[in-house]
């Protein structure tokens, strides 16, 4: 029987297909583990699928990866498989907001073996509607105990990640944040990395040191470090998305800030054509007075041949 279905590039009208057999049957796929689904055009409503309640499609699901449109005007993808999904894609619209809603798809305790999610929100959604503060708290509400990676993309930095975790403590076992093009200012980023002790690798764009720390000037380190030192024993590497209109000078203060309060973090990940720019960089503000003597920090920073 089907274990794995990767869809690429499908047409909505021909959803029904995958459903229902010539003779108008609904079908099901009991040992689906992995399903992959790419729609290539929009989804209107007369296309939109329902399955009677009985019928349970896909019971064995464990990866889901949905990142176009919710093609169900009903709960079918997520019928029979809150024991088994572990790893979750989804980009949440109206309509997907909506039945999460109406079929209490993710309360009481269900899809608890979720150690991937990866959310991301159409510009159509109003989350204030499903009685959420933002976006950032509804994706924070699927982590489970389980949950080892977690992307969230549009986020927004006025409704912090950071309120939404204090309230949902199991994001405390997060290995690996993905923040995706969001961009945050050091402090905000130093913030939601001490809520997060477990976390190995973060991505996120820089927003700068913020107007709060650029008073400190020539004191920026020594009060960081009085502030939040040991900030983290686990982190290990900060990965940007891009570097478009970010400047290397504040990619090196942040990573250089970075490795003095985290005790392994050794590596920024860029873009390949910015290392030379960043090691520039790195080099200095090593020279400057107050960072001479976390050299044996900042050195691994360094991007070599």
């Amino acid at each position: 029987m089907l274990e794995s279905l990767d869809i690429v590039k499908f047409c909505c009208e021909n959803l029904r297909k995958l459903f229902y057999d010539d003779n108008d049957r609904p079908m099901t796929y009991p040992k689906l583990q992995k399903l992959d689904f790419d729609l290539i055009s929009y989804v209107k409503a007369k296309h939109m699928l329902s399955l009677d309640e009985s019928i349970v499609p896909s019971p064995a699901l464990t990866h889901l990866n949905w990142p176009t449109t919710y093609t169900f005007a009903d709960d079918t993808l997520f019928r029979g498989n809150s024991d088994t999904l572990e790893y979750l894609s989804i980009t949440f619209d109206t309509n997907l907001m909506e039945i999460v809603k109406r079929y209490n798809v993710f309360s009481g305790g269900k899809y608890s073996k979720l150690s991937h999610i990866a959310a991301r929100k159409t510009s159509r959604i109003n989350i204030e509607q499903m009685g959420f503060e933002s976006f950032a708290s509804f994706a924070t509400s699927l982590i489970s105990p389980e949950t080892r990676s977690f992307k969230i993309s549009d986020y927004n930095p006025q409704h912090p990640l950071t309120d939404a975790i204090t309230t949902n403590r199991v994001a405390e076992n997060i290995r690996i944040l993905n923040l995706g093009e969001a961009k945050l200012v050091l402090l905000d980023m130093l913030d939601l990395i001490k809520l997060l002790p477990n976390v190995t690798d973060f991505a996120c764009l820089p927003g700068g040191i913020g107007l709060e720390l650029s008073k400190k000037r020539g004191k920026l380190i020594q009060y960081l470090y009085a502030d939040y030192y040991p900030l983290s024993h686990c982190l290990r590497c900060w990965t940007l998305p891009h570097t478009n209109n970010i400047t290397a000078r504040s990619i090196a203060l942040m990573s250089i800030a970075l490795a003095i309060l985290c005790t392994k973090f050794t590596f920024t990940d860029l873009p390949h054509y910015e290392n030379k720019v960043y090691n520039y960089e790195l080099s200095m503000i090593l020279a400057t007075k107050g960072y001479k003597k976390y050299t044996a920090k900042i050195k691994p920073l360094f991007y070599y041949k």
